[in-house]
């Protein structure tokens, strides 16, 4: 059943961007924020699953108190309660550029996405940065 997800994880975030929210320093998260707490509070009942589409992630810190790794898993708890299956899925680009990662080689964002709740990642250029 886990591969069977994984599968329609990786389909969905390829062929329905639709179905995908971006969660990203910038000033669309209070948008995206808006509709996810919303989407938590009246769950779709035709459509049980919610990505939430994250990548170029390079801190795991709000920048100007929007974003943050910690608001992600906040959203995806609540879609959980609410009936749906979300899925947080990383398009890559994690590991580095940053001074964290200049220090600890992109260890720490493993850390951080993994205490997310991250479910899927694809591997971008970056990823390559340390051989």
């Amino acid at each position: 059943m886990k591969r069977l997800l994984a599968a329609l994880a990786v389909a969905a975030a390829a062929f329905v961007p639709s179905a995908t929210y971006v969660a990203s320093g910038s000033s669309r998260m209070a948008v995206a924020n808006a509709q996810l707490q919303d989407e938590a509070a009246h769950p779709r009942n035709g459509a049980p699953v919610t990505f939430l589409q994250i990548n170029d992630v390079y801190s795991t810190l709000p920048i100007d108190g929007l974003g943050g790794l910690a608001r992600v898993a906040t959203l995806k708890q609540p879609l959980g309660r609410a009936g749906r299956m979300p899925f947080v899925v990383l398009a890559g680009d994690f590991l580095s550029p940053s001074v964290a990662s200049s220090v600890f080689k992109g260890e720490q964002m493993v850390a951080a996405l993994n205490a997310a709740g991250l479910d899927l990642a694809t591997l971008g250029n970056h990823e390559f940065d340390f051989g």
